[in-house]
């Protein structure tokens, strides 16, 4: 992973770049939704993988299993929970 610039911003509860995607599942829990796609040249399980969690409006880009990009957004309602 390269970093173009040094951000230094973080969650609320910590996980800035560079987060592994251990350290991110121990401090929120198991994403809503989570996606990710292998490469021929992969090393690990999945190079690129996006773990979002709607109900938060946070979602999470990982390369290598490292936090490479994260987003805020508005969280969305828990679908599942509707009576």
């Amino acid at each position: 992973m390269r970093l173009c610039r040094k951000f230094q911003g973080k969650t609320d509860k910590g996980i800035s770049l560079g987060a592994s995607r251990a350290e991110v599942v121990a401090v929120y829990g198991p994403p809503d939704r989570a996606a990710g796609e292998k490469t021929a040249r992969a090393e690990t399980s999945m190079d690129h993988a996006t773990l979002n969690y709607r109900t938060l409006g946070l979602s999470f880009a990982l390369f290598r299993d490292k936090v490479s990009r994260f987003t805020l957004d508005v969280p969305q309602p828990d679908l599942g929970s509707r009576p």
